[in-house]
């Protein structure tokens, strides 16, 4: 009884001791795997921190790299906008001020590339006649009704003014409202200058400096065309020097070259309000009158020009006399296009020289029927020295004491098989004129 008791009692107690042993044993093993979960968890982690190191190390580098980048792309800026010849700008509307480059502020003659009053600043600067369209070009962009600005204007630097172009961009708020505008000025003196010397070989005479005669029709045809529009008139001088090829023969090529300078000079202190002087060509010179208020006022200009031509001359250290000859229409009532007025003027200059020269004349229409009866003449000598249709008639000399012959003079007359026969007065001047007496002269 008492040895089952034992077995029974000690089966208990064993049974107890394994019991905790277990538990101790499972209970180590729960804090081992939290342990290993732990440890798992502190390594996950330290990966994550040595990948969160490499990261930030990378980016530490990328921006540094950046930064690199960052400061040559600067660095190349800052010597592209120092060694072009472009001007970078930024106007601050709202304070009006302005931030230009060192290089452009230097070459304004500016301390600092700070500027405050930044308007009245530059319209200071900026030419008299160009202030307009700029401030009209600007006013356009702040407005919004250009999308950028861009002009060529002058602008004073130190005693000078030289040529721009700028051009900007206007920055707006998120209301529309403008605040900036950035830009850029770029020195076109240079270009502006070559612009001008084309335009002056293309549009004016050389010698004289005068306009010549492509830009002075372009300017007739303009003025004819305002003439019929506001009924208005003008005038159309054209002036030949008499003689000038004497002037030539006698002093000189280089002396006639200097004298068709101070022509120019002399029409230029002759010349009426408004009028545009230039060189036709040769010794021909043309004015333009418009919008004449009376033919006294054509009349006036031309005895100006005329009186004052006949004042004594001295060139290269020559002293003469030389006069000229002027011819006169009145557009739109003698022509209403250059070529005809042109024309017609001719005629009438023609008819000065015909009256004496050293005068002037209106264009009158008869003077048509006069020219083209002079063509035809001329057309019919040629033909008539060419058919021997001259005929020489030697009228005896006899003195008038001796009584006796002392010579015989030669008078050649025309015999036309159209005509009949026609007398020296008529034929004779046109031949001296057109060089036919030199023909006449050989055959006899």
């Amino acid at each position: 009884m008492k040895s089952e008791e034992k077995r029974d009692g000690f089966d208990k107690n064993h049974s107890f001791g394994f019991s905790v042993i277990y538990y101790a044993f499972k209970k180590i093993q729960d804090i081992e795997s939290k342990l290993i979960v732990s440890y798992k968890k502190l390594e996950d982690a330290h990966t994550e921190v040595i990948a969160s190191e490499e990261a930030l190390r990378n980016q530490y580098n990328q921006i540094q790299l950046n930064k690199e980048a960052l400061r040559v792309s600067e660095e190349r800026f800052r010597l592209a906008i120092e060694g072009s010849n472009d001007g970078i700008w930024d106007w601050d509307i709202n304070a009006d001020t302005c931030h230009i480059s060192l290089a452009w502020a230097k070459m304004l003659g500016f301390e600092k590339q700070d500027i405050f009053n930044y308007q009245q600043v530059w319209m200071e600067l900026i030419h008299p006649e160009d202030v307009e369209h700029v401030l009209e070009s600007t006013q356009k962009c702040v407005e919004g009704l250009i999308k950028s600005f861009n002009s060529e204007f002058r602008i004073r630097r130190k005693d000078e003014y030289i040529w721009i172009l700028s051009k900007g961009k206007m920055l707006f708020d998120e209301n529309g409202k403008p605040i900036r505008m950035v830009g850029s000025h770029t020195d076109i003196t240079q270009r502006k200058n070559s612009e001008s010397k084309i335009y002056q070989l293309a549009y004016y005479d050389d010698l004289t400096e005068l306009p010549n005669k492509v830009l002075f029709m372009d300017q007739l045809n303009a003025s004819i065309n305002n003439s019929m529009e506001l009924n208005e008139r003008g005038a159309l001088f054209f002036i030949d020097i008499d003689n000038f090829k004497n002037i030539n023969d006698t002093y000189g090529h280089n002396v006639g070259d200097n004298f068709l300078k101070e022509v120019a000079a002399r029409l230029k202190i002759a010349n009426c309000d408004n009028h545009v002087l230039a060189r036709h060509g040769g010794d021909e010179f043309i004015v333009m009158g418009p919008n004449i208020g009376s033919l006294e006022e054509v009349h006036f200009c031309a005895k100006k020009m005329v009186e004052l031509f006949n004042e004594p001359w001295t060139v290269n250290g020559q002293d003469f006399f030389a006069t000229m000859s002027m011819g006169i229409t009145i557009y739109p009532d003698d022509g209403q296009n250059t070529d005809e007025l042109l024309k017609n003027a001719d005629m009438a200059m023609y008819k000065a020289k015909d009256s004496g020269k050293n005068n002037y004349q209106f264009y009158e229409p008869s003077m048509y029927i006069t020219i083209m009866e002079k063509t035809r003449m001329e057309k019919n000598l040629r033909k008539a020295i060419d058919n021997s249709e001259l005929t020489v008639y030697y009228q005896p000399q006899v003195g008038i004491k001796s009584e006796k012959l002392i010579g015989m003079e030669a008078l050649v007359r025309w015999n036309s098989p159209e005509e009949g026969l026609i007398f020296p007065d008529q034929f004779i001047p046109l031949a001296e004129e057109t060089g036919l007496i030199i023909d006449i002269g050989k055959m006899y």
